[in-house]
């Protein structure tokens, strides 16, 4: 069984959700048995994919459910029942009929959760996508008797006013009425089970990670980071990963979606790239989307945070690289990026890729390109 794990490198946004269905399809192209992985996150993810003629932003499901691949996920993962269910109605009204596994361990966030964090300027001051995550971990985090999904299921109403006393709210019964129904809609829809028993049923597990990996909750900036392991710290507990295939997904240019670390040089990078995101706006939670130069550092940064020199020899893993977006150039393979000595670089896109290369420290096998947001082109091509 093959094991491909997808990782974001620096600050989320970077295509890893293109990443993950360019490696489904070329799995199924080989007649793989295939399956992707959540091990982190929860319905803060969002990761749009173009398949033919359908576009999607997958926050609960995989990033392989237009091309009919199954999602599981961990018991890491958070879930909220209501937007799950409004995922799946939006797949249906598009022709898709999604199948998704759920670890029968999962945390569950209510209404209440998403409630507590809209109203929590802190955690908003610090980078809050407004989907209640960071509640729903600290309620399960300091009040052991918070149920997991397969003890909830069957008495939703109970676990609604755990997690109503605990973050003490009135009852909100238009809530409380659309999560019992969402719960009672994912007992009947998804397949509770720890599926790591049913391994040998699949050629190919694809593992996508749910954000960037310097917003990790133990090597990220703190406090901009989100309560979830989004690395292989998130994974090797719970799955072998010896001899995986690991893919590091970075633009040409650096992004961030939410407070903390800003990009630099922003209006010069203007000048190189083309700026369009249809799921990336400046509006909600997270404020505006910010664009800047890419910053060599940064690379360095989250590998030595993360241990991934360690990681490869130990594990004996094949490292890749896959840079998105390169169709966003506005000048023919020059990118601009700031040096680890902080000094600006125009080079082109063979030279940047060297230099990216090396500042990992990693021995990488081989780079990848990405020049289109649609499957049906030649989305991903190898670079060396």
């Amino acid at each position: 069984m093959k094991i491909q794990v997808v990782l974001g490198t620096l600050f989320g946004d970077e295509g890893k959700g293109s990443t993950v269905q360019w490696l489904c399809n070329r799995a199924i192209e080989q007649g793989d048995h295939t399956l992707v992985v959540r091990f982190s996150g929860g319905p803060q993810a969002g990761h749009r994919i173009v398949c033919g003629k359908l576009e999607h932003i997958c926050s609960s499901f995989g990033s392989g459910v237009l091309l009919g691949v199954p999602t599981y996920l961990t018991k890491e993962v958070m879930i909220d029942p209501i937007s799950m269910k409004l995922e799946y109605e939006v797949l249906k009204s598009m022709g898709v009929t999604p199948q998704i596994f759920i670890h029968p361990q999962c945390r569950v966030i209510t209404p209440y959760d998403v409630l507590c964090n809209l109203n929590d300027q802190k955690v908003l001051g610090d980078g809050s996508c407004g989907k209640g995550i960071f509640h729903a971990f600290s309620r399960y985090s300091n009040d052991s008797r918070q149920q997991r999904l397969c003890e909830l299921k069957d008495y939703p109403d109970e676990y609604l006013a755990l997690a109503r006393n605990y973050w003490r709210q009135e009852p909100i019964w238009e809530f409380e009425n659309m999560f019992v129904e969402a719960i009672q809609w994912l007992v009947n829809f998804a397949q509770i089970k720890n599926l790591p028993n049913s391994e040998q049923d699949y050629d190919t597990l694809i593992f996508e990670g749910s954000q960037g990996l310097l917003l990790d909750m133990e090597a990220g900036f703190m406090p901009h980071c989100t309560p979830s392991k989004v690395g292989l710290n998130g994974v090797k507990g719970a799955f072998d990963i010896t001899g995986s295939e690991v893919f590091l997904v970075m633009r040409p240019y650096l992004t961030r979606h939410g407070n903390g670390y800003t990009p630099r040089y922003s209006t010069t990078a203007q000048e190189y790239f083309s700026f369009e995101e249809p799921s990336n706006t400046d509006d909600g939670y997270q404020g505006d989307f910010k664009r800047g130069f890419f910053e060599d550092k940064l690379l360095m940064r989250f590998c030595d945070r993360h241990r991934l020199d360690n990681d490869q020899l130990k594990y004996k893993l094949k490292v890749n690289m896959v840079v998105t977006h390169l169709d966003c150039m506005l000048q023919k393979d020059i990118i601009p990026h700031l040096t680890v000595d902080d000094k600006q670089a125009f080079d082109p896109l063979d030279v940047f890729l060297q230099k990216i290369r090396l500042a990992t420290g990693l021995d990488i096998n081989h780079l990848y390109g990405s020049y289109s947001q649609y499957l049906t082109e030649n989305q991903f091509r190898m670079l060396s």
